[in-house]
């Protein structure tokens, strides 16, 4: 899902929803964000393929990379609200 971060879009930046907010890809996969600590700076972030979790990242700090279904993510800015994630590589 693209999103519009400080004014400008990037059809790589997205962001998930913290609790409760689900992503779902027409391939089957669908992301979550299961809590953000702004104080600490990390977030964590599941991964599920038909309903069934196959990657779980748990404190997970802004500049860190995630790879969900082959594809590299670097985690690029977080707050209370929710997790902005950038596709590494196109």
């Amino acid at each position: 899902m693209p999103c519009r971060k400080r004014g400008r879009s990037d059809d790589r930046l997205f962001s998930l929803l913290n609790n409760g907010g689900v992503q779902r890809f027409p391939t089957g996969l669908s992301l979550t964000v299961s809590y953000v600590d702004t104080a600490a700076g990390t977030a964590g972030i599941g991964a599920n393929y038909a309903a069934m979790p196959v990657t779980v990242y748990k404190d997970v700090p802004v500049g860190d990379t995630v790879e969900f279904a082959g594809v590299m993510f670097e985690v690029s800015d977080l707050a209370k609200r929710g997790v902005w994630l950038r596709q590494a590589s196109k």
